[in-house]
């Protein structure tokens, strides 16, 4: 390596990403999740399909009409975490510091959100404890019964004291790392600031991307599914990258 070279490549990183989950009941978790995923995705389409758009444009070459526009993740990613009110989590965090029920929370998010994109309306029936999510991989039921619990992030009662009466709590505060007892980010809000953060950094570098499917929805060996592979194809945005 030259100095040059050594220069311009501060580091190589491997980002090792879970993947988008929907279950019979989805919760917080399978939220937070979906979340990342997104926005990933709209990462992926910046830097490979609308970047490439871009180049097209300026070298004066016409993209035909046939060729699908990549899908506006960033429209999802809005809905839940937008930094300007009302998100998903803007609504939550509100329910979170307010001590409100789940029901409370989930009548705000329909009053709030109705007619946002992405955001969908349940059967009648489940509107009372469901919300829906129109992702880029599927559309996802959350039930949430238990959101606003686990969105807090204040510290239980009593523990700080106990945290401060410990030797081992005084030795890490002697070194700057003893854990924050204020609490008052909430997890939705801590999660979203960090894939911010995340997602600024893969902007701000050269990326190439590994796509994995599963070859069947029952994770057979030896099983291919066409439909199963094809559908994962389109939501991941495949067709439109081999277009441009």
């Amino acid at each position: 390596m030259t100095a040059a070279t050594d220069a311009a490549l501060d580091f190589i990183g491997v980002l090792d990403i879970f993947g988008f989950e929907a279950f019979a009941r989805n919760d917080l978790e399978q939220l937070l999740i979906n979340f990342a995923n997104e926005s990933l995705q709209a990462t992926f389409n910046k830097a490979v399909l609308v970047a490439e758009r871009d180049v097209y444009a300026f070298e004066g070459i016409v993209v035909e009409e046939t060729v699908a526009a990549p899908d506006d993740t960033e429209a999802c990613v809005e809905l839940i975490a937008a930094r300007r009110p009302p998100s998903v989590f803007s609504i939550l965090d509100d329910a979170s510091k307010q001590s409100r029920s789940d029901g409370a929370f989930c009548r705000d998010l329909h009053e709030a959100l109705a007619g946002k994109t992405c955001f969908a309306a349940p059967h009648k029936k489940d509107v009372k404890d469901t919300f829906v999510v129109a992702h880029y991989a599927g559309a996802v039921a959350y039930t949430t019964g238990r959101f606003v619990s686990k969105n807090s992030n204040k510290v239980p009662e009593g523990l700080g004291e106990l945290l401060e009466a410990s030797a081992a709590f005084r030795g890490l505060a002697a070194y700057g790392r003893a854990p924050d007892r204020a609490g008052d980010d909430s997890l939705s809000r801590n999660f979203a600031t960090q894939m911010r953060e995340l997602c600024g950094l893969l902007d701000s570098t050269t990326c190439s991307f590994v796509r994995c499917l599963k070859p069947n929805h029952k994770m057979a060996v030896g099983v291919f599914d066409r439909a199963c592979v094809a559908s994962q194809l389109r939501a991941q945005g495949i067709p439109q990258t081999c277009d441009v």
